[in-house]
């Protein structure tokens, strides 16, 4: 058992279901605490980070992909003052916070701010839909499963960046187990439950997607895609 945690994974990966469970054993959750793309800081005697409002995110979004380079260092500068209030707060124990893959280099010194905390790297071994969820609610914004999923057709440069960004985190989380800072959680023991981490909780929600296929207008052109990026970096 560890008293400080990080809970690092790609989007559709169980983070916030991980999440929940330590809360039930009594770990303040900081939450999404350096996401400045779609959370926002409750600040009060324990702060933490609540998702945004959807009209929020989506200006946000919009602002990014007419801006992209203006608005990297804006979330660069907003995840810097981010990390200097979570700096003050990261004495306390127990407590838990989930970090995104980009966070580390948007704010290369973020590691510092991290240091001494046990990394929970989690993980799907079923990588094509855990990728097309997060395809969905990407364009959907429906990361708290609180309205029904619509159909979206997915443009193939989002396609590219995510799909990166997917494999980036996987590279990351690799050097973090190899180098003894944390361990890897599966997803579906997880979500039914089993997961080893320490004590008992109770599975909270279910996977928001039963038929992901359903959801994607252009599928094929969406798998032909990945299979166009997977033979390009050489992935079985």
């Amino acid at each position: 058992m560890h008293d400080k945690l990080v809970i690092l994974g790609y989007p559709r990966s169980g983070t916030k279901l991980l999440a929940d469970a330590f809360v039930q054993n009594g770990y303040h959750n900081f939450g999404e605490f350096i996401n400045t793309f779609s959370s926002e800081i409750v600040n009060s005697r324990k702060p933490y980070a609540k998702r945004m409002d959807i009209s929020k995110q989506k200006s946000i979004q919009n602002f990014r992909m007419k801006n992209p380079s203006m608005d990297d260092i804006r979330h660069s500068n907003e995840m810097s003052q981010r990390v200097n209030i979570f700096n003050q707060y990261s004495h306390i124990t127990p407590s838990i916070i989930t970090i995104w893959p980009e966070s580390f280099s948007m704010v290369p010194g973020i590691m510092n701010s991290l240091k001494g905390r046990m990394f929970l790297c989690t993980r799907r071994k079923n990588k094509y839909e855990q990728f097309l969820s997060r395809l969905i609610t990407y364009y959907s914004f429906n990361y708290d499963e609180n309205k029904p999923d619509k159909s979206v057709t997915v443009d193939m440069d989002m396609v590219d960046s995510l799909y990166i960004s997917f494999l980036r985190t996987e590279r990351i989380q690799d050097d973090i187990v190899q180098n003894g800072l944390g361990q890897n959680i599966d997803f579906d023991e997880l979500i039914m439950g089993k997961s080893e981490i320490g004590f008992n909780y109770q599975v909270t929600s279910e996977d928001q997607h039963d038929n992901l296929k359903i959801h994607i207008n252009n599928l094929k052109e969406v798998n032909d895609r990945i299979q166009q990026l997977q033979t390009f970096m050489g992935i079985e």
